[in-house]
């Protein structure tokens, strides 16, 4: 499923900080890894603008219906 850039969507509750990420981190190598928990709206790492890396943290966006089975997975850690 493609992402809405501009839609007015509240994210809020689906958009979840991912921290710690190498510097050399892609958006499709973070979307395949949270893949195996579910769908995944975006997946997105925050990069550099002068050099392009990755600033070490990103953000995946579920679908609402995840939502819970996530924060189920949260609280087992």
């Amino acid at each position: 499923m493609a992402a809405q850039r501009g839609s007015s969507v509240d994210t809020t509750l689906t958009k979840i900080f991912v921290g710690g990420l190498a510097w050399e981190t892609q958006c499709e190598t973070m979307r395949r890894y949270f893949e195996q928990f579910g769908e995944i709206v975006e997946a997105v790492v925050i990069t550099d603008k002068t050099t392009g890396r990755s600033k070490g943290y990103g953000f995946v966006r579920i679908p609402p219906f995840l939502l819970s089975i996530f924060y189920l997975l949260y609280l087992m850690l």
